[in-house]
């Protein structure tokens, strides 16, 4: 630890032990150029310039946590208000079509995944420009692409084909690829360090 990055601040001692619980502990006692001591252990510092250079790590790392959680809860949000609004709608299907909605939630949830998948793909070979492994994505976009098609199949059989949202009609096969997107930006989103 150089005496630049903690302020002028250098260790003088390092005390190890056990505290009266039994549980490992340490106390650092530092000393600043002035003369000024500051004793530093779990959970506390007794000099407060110390402990905003020791401890801005810990803060950025808890900010951060921070985002990430809120990050988690609108993603999952979003995606289970467009699970919940499928499975409303798709239950005041059953009485016209049967069970046979249960094949174009199926489809959705395919589609979904396929274009994920798709997402996925094309932003590593655009984006990222990972030629080196280009067969090997463009078998994977071919493959998302049969999931996206088979995907619509059960959507046609199950015969739920459109939700209603407000006064839009929106093919359920279309919006399931949106989600699809959606959701991997979300996990792109998720995965950004600032």
């Amino acid at each position: 630890m150089s005496l630049g990055r903690t302020g002028d601040w250098q260790i003088v001692m390092y005390l190890d032990g056990v505290d009266a619980e039994g549980k490992k502990t340490y106390q650092h006692i530092y000393e600043h150029q002035d003369g000024r001591k500051a004793y530093v252990g779990p959970d506390y510092c007794s000099d407060p310039d110390l402990e905003w250079i020791l401890f801005q790590t810990e803060r950025k790392i808890k900010a951060w946590n921070i985002k990430q959680a809120k990050k988690e809860k609108i993603s999952l949000y979003t995606i289970s208000v467009a699970w919940l609004t499928i499975i409303i709608q798709g239950a005041a299907n059953i009485s016209e079509n049967g069970a046979l909605v249960l094949l174009s939630i199926l489809g959705y949830w395919i589609i979904e995944i396929g274009s994920l998948g798709f997402f996925n793909n094309f932003k590593d070979l655009t984006i990222r420009k990972r030629h080196n492994q280009l067969e090997q994505k463009i078998i994977h976009l071919l493959i998302v692409s049969c999931f996206i098609y088979l995907g619509q199949i059960l959507i046609g059989l199950g015969k739920f084909n459109n939700l209603s949202i407000f006064i839009l009609q929106i093919p359920l096969a279309w919006f399931g690829c949106f989600m699809g997107l959606i959701k991997g930006a979300f996990q792109e989103w998720k995965c950004q360090k600032n």
